[in-house]
């Protein structure tokens, strides 16, 4: 069985839940169209948040996945329509 890169960057979120990683250490892993496998993980139900930030003059980035939340998320959307 071949291992993806979408594989490889859910491993990373799963095993450093709710600690930032920043963008380089994800190119450092040679996944390309990061934000293509991102937004397939999303899909998929896993809450992974984008922080920007500008650094002397440079664009930085951070993605943090927080387990549970969209579960969450979900129950509060459904108590919120008043069927909860």
């Amino acid at each position: 069985m071949k291992i993806t890169q979408k594989d490889r960057l859910r491993a990373l979120f799963t095993n450093r839940p709710s600690i930032e990683i920043p963008l380089t250490e994800i190119a450092d892993m040679r996944i390309m169209q990061y934000g293509r496998v991102i937004g397939e993980l999303r899909r998929e139900g896993m809450d992974i948040k984008n922080r920007t930030q500008f650094i002397n003059g440079v664009n930085c980035s951070w993605f943090t996945y927080t387990p549970g939340a969209a579960a969450y998320k979900k129950q509060e959307e459904f108590n919120y329509a008043g069927k909860g």
